[in-house]
């Protein structure tokens, strides 16, 4: 009995699908408060890392292209850098450093999707904000990370009116934001808090008011009123950046739409651009994937940085923004 004749083929199993040795390096990079030894020392564990993964993926014939272009490019590390992070990227027929002014989480991408665009993703997820309480007698500042509260700046009037008071720390807060543009949960008695609200400059960094009429809580129970507020981390980060790009439109400071966006990326003004949180447009996309890619490197080299939102926050500004200095 003749066997059909399908069953007779040799059976054809796909060619497994392999990428080309590529390698992305974002880490801390600070000369100014870290010792050149210390940092050194980071870098060097990094490409020894890379260089292991590197080899137990690729034949060293493929992957030793990549280790060299590696050890020249941090050979060139510019430890005179005023920035606080690096970003390394690297393939055979690629080299580029970007130095950043944003704190970032160390990470080794390596053989993985990983563009410009997406260096949004490398800063710290540390939850950063301010805590600012206030009532007619006195004034506190905190500085917030995740569950730990560090006071940084107290006020008590000296015979002036509470509402001279409530300017003079508006004045106040301002200065703290130059230091630390975090958002800023303001608490205190319904009464001053809406005065504040009204006379406030800095509504765009108002993450919420929250009223309360027991003054001098203590940090403790500062963290505890303010748990529910953290627990929804992302959407009060997005709702922040939303409402600096509104007070950027109005004071003229916000470029919208692709095309305007790139003519200003290069300029030295520029704080922040805010792109969609779309997904990855495919299997290959390292380090630059398109013209976002471009505009943010250029916005990073400025000094600015870069954010992610959801694509529905951006359809009113053309899909893309930046905030400008002025």
């Amino acid at each position: 009995m003749s066997m059909p004749i399908s069953a007779c083929k040799p059976l054809m199993l796909p060619t497994p699908v392999t990428r080309i040795p590529e390698v992305a390096i974002i880490s801390p990079f600070d000369p100014k408060m870290t010792p050149r030894h210390d940092l050194e020392n980071t870098i060097k564990g990094l490409l020894e890392r890379a260089e292991r993964q590197l080899l137990a993926i690729h034949s060293a014939e493929d992957a030793l292209p990549v280790v060299f272009k590696l050890r020249q490019l941090l050979r060139g590390l510019d430890y005179s850098t005023h920035r606080r992070s690096i970003a390394i990227f690297a393939s055979e027929q690629l080299g580029k450093i970007c130095y950043m002014d944003t704190e970032v989480e160390q990470r080794l991408v390596v053989d993985e999707p990983f563009r410009i665009r997406d260096l949004a993703t490398a800063k710290k997820k540390e939850k950063e904000y301010l805590v600012m309480t206030l009532d007619r007698h006195q004034s506190r500042t905190f500085l917030g990370r995740d569950r730990q509260l560090r006071l940084i700046k107290s006020n008590t009037p000296q015979s002036i009116s509470s509402n001279r008071f409530a300017n003079q720390m508006d004045l106040g807060l301002g200065s703290v934001l130059k230091v630390y543009p975090l958002p800023v949960f303001v608490t205190g008695p319904d009464a001053v808090l809406d005065f504040f609200g009204r006379i406030t400059q800095h509504k765009e960094h108002i993450a919420d008011f929250i009223a309360n009429n027991s003054p001098g809580l203590t940090e403790h129970q500062l963290l505890e009123m303010l748990t529910p507020h953290l627990a929804s981390w992302e959407h009060l980060r997005q709702r922040t950046i939303l409402q600096q790009m509104e007070k950027a439109l109005t004071a003229g400071k916000l470029v919208c739409g692709l095309d305007n966006v790139k003519r200003t990326a290069s300029s030295k003004n520029n704080r922040l651009l805010v792109i969609p949180a779309d997904g990855r447009p495919g299997s290959d996309a390292f380090c630059r994937a398109g013209t976002i890619d471009e505009i943010a490197e250029k916005v990073l080299a400025g000094g600015g940085s870069i954010e992610t939102v959801d694509s529905r926050l951006l359809e009113g500004f053309d899909n893309i923004a930046i905030i400008r200095y002025c």
